[in-house]
């Protein structure tokens, strides 16, 4: 019987200026003791900058896995170049399933090493502060994402569909943060979960009724999206009710900002946004998507 890759789980555990190490969690059709994980992470490369590529190896954690449906097995790189809009560096992920001394699948993923979080003045990217400067767009390809990045935008919300995972891959490669929204059915609550690990993927952002659905179908998702930060609904005005307790932002009009302002959440601002950079930080403005 072929054994494959049924699932690749992949958690960024540390990511800071002396080392980045990352997990790597594959179900395979079935585990015995011939069964084994081996492959590297390569890097770093850019399409803005000449690198020299080193082969980390991907070693195994512990002889006694969590799961006893995984392999676990971790990478550490030293001295890490991050992914970051201005910098977009990543490494290869080259993961490979041996039975009996033979390779019997492999599964090929571009890891983006970054520490994001979202602190007291704003968001921290690597750090530095990181103001939205972005775009509300339908479609992105290449040559947008591109044109983009000369007209100074840092961030697209883009709406889940069918050819999301696309997207993705286009703004993982040229440095381009994504805000999923429009989450119009289960699937696409589905889609998010599996894009999760993308170092472009900045978070998600809902209507209010889109929220209640994704919880009331998957409840634990919110959990699974740490490293995307970014969790907010879109209002216009006050919610009669609390919001749930993974929200961590609110989207609005500029319109809409001073009836919102009681919400102790911090804000992006959809559309046109006349309020000046200097002054986000008082505001408790993350940025703008216009």
């Amino acid at each position: 019987m072929k054994n494959e890759i049924r699932n690749l789980r992949i958690t960024r555990l540390r990511s800071d200026p002396s080392r980045a190490e990352v997990w790597f969690s594959v179900s395979p059709t079935f585990i015995d003791s011939a069964t084994e994980i081996r492959g590297s992470l390569t890097g770093p490369r850019s399409p803005y900058a000449a690198t020299v590529e080193v082969a980390y190896p991907l070693r195994q954690v512990s002889t006694q896995q969590p799961n006893p449906e995984e392999l676990l097995v971790r990478v550490i790189v030293p001295e890490p170049c991050f992914w970051e809009p201005k910098a977009p560096f990543v490494y290869e992920a080259r993961v490979e399933l041996w039975q009996n001394g033979v390779l019997e699948d492999l599964a090929r993923t571009n890891q983006g090493l970054r520490s994001i979080r979202l602190a007291q003045d704003g968001l921290k990217l690597n750090g530095q502060p990181l103001p939205i400067q972005g775009d509300a767009r339908v479609d992105l390809n290449e040559e947008i994402a591109r044109t983009l990045r000369q007209q100074g935008f840092n961030t697209v919300m883009c709406p889940m569909s069918d050819a999301t995972a696309e997207v993705w891959k286009i703004a993982q490669k040229l440095g381009i943060f994504l805000l999923g929204a429009d989450f119009g059915k289960i699937e696409d609550i589905r889609q998010a979960i599996k894009l999760r690990h993308y170092a472009c993927s900045l978070g998600w952002l809902f209507l209010p009724e889109q929220l209640e659905m994704s919880l009331a179908a998957i409840p634990g998702w919110p959990a699974m999206m740490k490293e995307n930060t970014l969790l907010g609904v879109e209002l216009s005005v006050l919610p009669s009710q609390p919001l749930p307790t993974c929200v961590n932002v609110v989207a609005c009009q500029e319109s809409s900002f001073s009836a919102l302002a009681s919400l102790p959440y911090p804000k992006i601002i959809l559309g046109p946004c006349t309020i000046p950079l200097e002054s986000f930080r008082n505001h408790r403005i993350l940025g703008y998507l216009e």
